[in-house]
């Protein structure tokens, strides 16, 4: 589910054979357009509207998916609810309200840099974008679902100034910039400043933690 640019799908399909089927979904799946893979089918869905088989997959997994969602809960689910009794689900989440910032809060670029950060965060979450709190729920969440031999853990990245990671993370503010900016949350400077520390190679920062639950349905 959210199968992006199809990495996670693609690795699949090697995995399960000529007799496995894998199904990748998005809400617009041109990246996995022409993939010549006769085991993965690609569709697009919308996990919040659009029907899934009921008690089908064997494995049902999506990572920085919920986070997204308007009704995160009803989206995992919905996603339990197509996993065969006994088969797996697995779901991967950021979490960036606890670790991401400054790695060294002596670097000159360090407090600038955490409020700025926090500012945006809190501005996306407020306006239903994106919930950066939603990974350390994954837990608690599959426990309430009744999953069993539930497992998890959480792995926070260490980046550099134009390290891949902080490329992404500028061009993901550019996105986001004009319409922050109109919301009053941050200015035209503190856009720079940001885009000025991920351009920097002495500024390390920790990204955002990926929390991952896995478990099985209960027949």
């Amino acid at each position: 589910m959210a199968a992006g640019n199809g990495s996670v799908a693609r690795w699949l399909a090697s995995r399960v054979g000529r007799e496995g089927r894998v199904v990748a979904t998005d809400l617009n799946p041109r990246f996995l357009a022409g993939h010549g893979l006769p085991n993965l089918e690609v569709r697009r869905h919308n996990i919040l509207e659009d029907e899934l088989e009921a008690a089908h997959f064997d494995l049902v997994h999506c990572r920085a998916l919920l986070m997204h969602l308007p009704d995160p809960i009803r989206g995992l689910g919905r996603l339990l609810n197509a996993v065969r009794p006994g088969g797996w689900l697995l779901i991967e989440e950021a979490d960036g309200s606890g670790s991401f910032g400054a790695a060294d809060p002596g670097h000159p670029r360090a407090a600038g840099f955490n409020r700025r950060s926090r500012a945006v965060w809190t501005a996306l979450k407020a306006a239903g974008i994106m919930d950066l709190d939603f990974g350390r729920r994954l837990p608690p969440l599959f426990d309430e679902l009744g999953v069993r031999d539930l497992g998890h853990e959480g792995v926070a990245l260490a980046a550099r100034g134009r390290d891949p990671l902080a490329q992404f993370l500028q061009m993901t503010d550019e996105l986001i910039r004009e319409r922050l900016i109109a919301a009053g949350v941050l200015t035209e400077r503190d856009f720079d400043e940001l885009a000025q520390a991920y351009d920097d190679r002495s500024f390390w920062f920790v990204n955002f933690t990926l929390f991952a639950a896995w478990g099985r349905r209960a027949g």
